[in-house]
């Protein structure tokens, strides 16, 4: 469907412009290189390319100096740019030595003017204190605390024993704490520590630069933290200056030299003799004609191109092109994994069946709008890949509810189809088996489809979703729908052994038959013992399978009944309020169901596509590709 074609390029040439393939190959972003050596085993006189990269080191000090002065790394285009290593390495060596000298400056004074205001906020309750704190601390039989405590345990003090020489000065309070000075003899030190445990004091460490008063002490520390914040300024404006100087050039320095770094990465890839280089990749089919633009003739090198058929050693990698807005749902896909180089993209009808079943199950006009619009609000203010998704789900939830006839769970204001209205319900659930028995269908075509471009027999003739089984399932539907709603009567001896015994029989003996067809020696070869005993249970396992894979579907159904009931419940407990209860109601209810079962269902909806339909077809086992770039 949309896994684009591939091709399998060879280029050869002069071991001395294998540098400038490698420009080539990056700028075209359109080639992914492959490992020389995995289709060149046993060609002789071919060895790899020298592995050290000249650009490395260099590279990795342009964005070491690049992330220090905050210069985000972009790419540029350069013409004019050619100093080589050394005068560069010389020019970032400068450049990085200024840049860390006046960052280090930055620093201290930033660590400068946080102590200050540390300092400053332990100072602001002790300010009413007018005595330096030079003469508390020189004291030399009294030992000086600063702190606070709960006022509970201030008011607590006077039942603490008399003869513990203790004394607490209070000077500030608030609400909670109250601040003041310790005073105890030198000599009962332990005790008051103790005592001041018991009280939950919490101890100020002053700070040693700090010799006058409180209200002095603040006041200095102002006037050095302005002159700080003045020079800090300064400095910052340095900064700037040095990088904005300097900031083109290493823009231009980053792109060369990532540029060339990555051109020689492209080494590890290539291998060369005496004389030649030898390089492959995968390159898109389409991108062909623009990607021998970039090699000229100039260069004398030879292009090879092969078909992915002829290529036994390298699985292609995958490329898939979605619409834009089938593209959404590429997230889903990858989910499961990224389809093979020869396997169907399913991202359309994962799109189409996804909108479809949630629409289906979670029907409702004015849910499906609110649905619409945070999606899109998620995709445009939050970037959301998801928020995409659910804005296209919600538009089909709005649609449905317009056939349903329901608005927020109204269904007054338009008539629709009510699902629970009558014989609606059956219908619906009748509906969804109907549904699911047609997209077992296209999961077997598409089996089928996937098996031949494969060329496994097994997988399009013998498989339980391939010919066989499509013939058993459909066969054994017809005729059972045809006995039970006309006087049609299929089943015979002859049809039942066409379509049922034949069938089951050819599905039971897949392998075998497999390899008789691809002339494999020893294809009766089998223990047969063991292998009749495993069959017999991988066969009743099938034949359960398609019951239980239509019964599933039978939830879509069950869903929107499911929803319906809810929404009735919601409205049926607003109109028992009425007023402003009836409002409130309607609104928190509406919002409960928009989360809560809009999001159980949309996981029903991925398990449906994951186990009973991605089951029966997708194997998604490739592997992306990644261009050169």
């Amino acid at each position: 469907m949309s896994v684009q074609k591939l091709k399998l390029i060879s280029l050869i040439g002069p071991a001395e412009r294998f540098d400038d393939i490698a420009k080539c190959c990056l700028t075209s972003e359109c080639f992914q290189p492959i490992r020389a050596t995995k289709l060149t085993t046993g060609v002789k006189n071919l060895l790899p390319f020298e592995t050290g990269n000249p650009y490395s080191e260099l590279l990795e000090q342009i964005v070491s100096v690049m992330d220090l002065a905050g210069i985000p790394k972009e790419q540029v285009q350069i013409t004019d740019y050619n100093p080589d290593i050394d005068t560069q390495s010389a020019r970032v060596d400068s450049f990085s030595a200024r840049l860390s000298d006046i960052t280090e400056k930055i620093s201290q004074t930033e660590k400068e003017i946080s102590e200050n205001e540390y300092t400053m906020k332990q100072l602001m309750p002790l300010i009413d204190l007018d005595v330096e704190f030079d003469r508390l601390f020189s004291m030399e039989y009294v030992d000086v605390r600063f702190g606070k405590m709960p006022l509970t345990s201030y008011n607590n003090m006077i039942f603490f024993d008399s003869d513990t020489a203790l004394s607490f000065v209070p000077l500030n309070r608030d609400k909670e704490y109250i601040w003041g000075i310790a005073l105890t003899p030198a000599s009962q030190k332990a005790t008051a520590d103790a005592v001041l445990s018991s009280l939950y004091f919490e101890r100020i460490y002053i700070s040693e630069k700090i010799h006058h008063t409180p209200r002095e002490s603040l006041e200095q520390l102002k006037q050095n933290n302005a002159q700080l914040g003045a020079a800090l300024n300064e400095l910052k404006k340095s900064r700037q200056e040095m990088t904005t100087l300097y900031q083109s050039d290493l823009v231009k320095a980053y792109s060369k030299y990532s540029f060339l770094s990555k051109c020689h990465d492209l080494r590890q890839y290539a291998m060369r003799s005496n004389s030649e280089f030898y390089l492959s990749g995968w390159i898109p089919e389409r991108a062909l004609p623009k990607f021998k633009k970039y090699i000229s003739d100039d260069y004398d090198v030879n292009l090879i191109i092969e078909d992915p058929k002829e290529v036994r050693f390298e699985t292609p990698p995958t490329r898939i092109k979605n619409p834009w807005g089938v593209r959404f749902f590429e997230m889903f896909t990858e989910m499961y994994g990224l389809p093979g180089y020869n396997e169907l993209d399913p991202t359309p009808l994962v799109a189409l069946t996804y909108t479809i079943f949630f629409g289906i199950m979670f029907g409702d006009l004015g849910q499906g709008l609110v649905l619409m619009l945070g999606g899109i609000l998620a995709w445009k203010i939050k970037k959301m890949k998801l928020g995409r998704i659910i804005a296209v789900i919600g538009a089909s939830s709005a649609v449905c509810g317009l056939f349903y006839g329901s608005i927020f769970g109204n269904e007054e204001i338009i008539h629709g189809f009510s699902v629970l209205h009558g014989s609606n319900t059956l219908f619906i659930l009748l509906f969804a088996a109907g549904f699911g028995v047609v997209l077992i269908g296209v999961a077997m075509i598409l089996n089928i489809i996937n098996g031949i471009r494969q060329h496994d027999p097994k997988k399009f003739l013998f498989s339980p979703n391939g010919i066989c089984g499509f013939v058993f399932f459909f066969a054994n539907i017809a005729a059972a729908l045809l006995t039970f709603l006309t006087e049609i009567r299929l089943y015979s001896p002859v049809y039942i052994i066409l379509t049922t015994a034949l069938p089951l029989l050819m599905i039971f003996l897949g392998t075998p038959l497999t390899k008789l067809i691809q002339r494999k020696e020893g294809a009766l070869r089998q223990k047969w013992g063991e292998y009749i005993t495993e069959n017999i249970f991988e066969l009743f396992e099938v034949m359960l399978s398609f019951l239980s894979n239509v019964i599933s579907y039978v939830r879509i159904g069950a869903f929107a009944v499911s929803h319906a009931g809810m929404m009735l419940v919601v409205t049926a407990m607003a109109s028992m309020l009425g007023g402003a209860g009836e409002i409130a109601v309607l609104i928190f209810g509406n919002i409960f169901v928009i989360c809560l079962e809009g999001l159980i269902v949309g996981i029903q909806c991925l398990r449906l596509q994951f186990y009973e339909f991605f089951s029966r077809f997708y194997a998604g086992n490739g592997q992306p590709f990644k261009p050169f770039a």
